[in-house]
């Protein structure tokens, strides 16, 4: 985070990123795009209220496409230091988008820089991502893929799937 960002940074942008982000957290869209829609006019430069805003947007229906772009610019303005949550919400907002197979790439990404993080976990077990099958050379669906798929999900559980 620049210094003019966190100078501009007050205890209202502040109030209003996490009434925004327990509002979308909650499922309540319509509230947190207009929390986080003014901490964002108070704070253009932040990436973090960047990344917010812009998965309010997408969440929420508003605008989808702006949604998407606020949260790419905003990993890309984080530059070598990323958090896992700004990969998570544009994992999130390319899921709105429909845009699966870049929300899997950006949700490993930021499960590789921090493999603690539940939202990335959560994001990326509820997707249903399938394994590589256990023989390659074989079909999915050739009985002993089958079977050997079986047996190693019952030997070794996926990682990453909140219950």
């Amino acid at each position: 985070m620049s210094e003019d960002s966190i100078l501009s940074r007050g205890e209202d942008v502040e109030t209003d990123l996490r009434l925004g982000v327990d509002a979308l957290n909650a499922g309540e869209h319509v509230s947190a795009v207009r929390y986080l829609e003014r901490a964002f006019s108070r704070a253009t430069g932040d990436s973090e209220i960047m990344s917010w805003y812009g998965l309010s947007l997408a969440l929420g229906g508003v605008d989808l496409l702006r949604g998407v772009a606020l949260c790419e610019q905003a990993l890309r303005k984080a530059g070598q230091n990323p958090s896992a949550d700004l990969h998570d919400n544009l994992g999130r907002a390319y899921l709105a988008a429909k845009y699966k197979t870049q929300a899997v790439s950006i949700l490993r990404r930021g499960a590789a820089l921090d493999p603690s993080h539940k939202g990335v976990r959560v994001t990326l077990g509820s997707m249903g991502i399938r394994r590589r099958p256990v023989i390659p050379f074989l079909d999915r669906r050739n009985p002993i893929n089958k079977y050997l798929g079986k047996l190693r999900a019952s030997l070794f559980p996926r990682r990453g799937k909140e219950d």
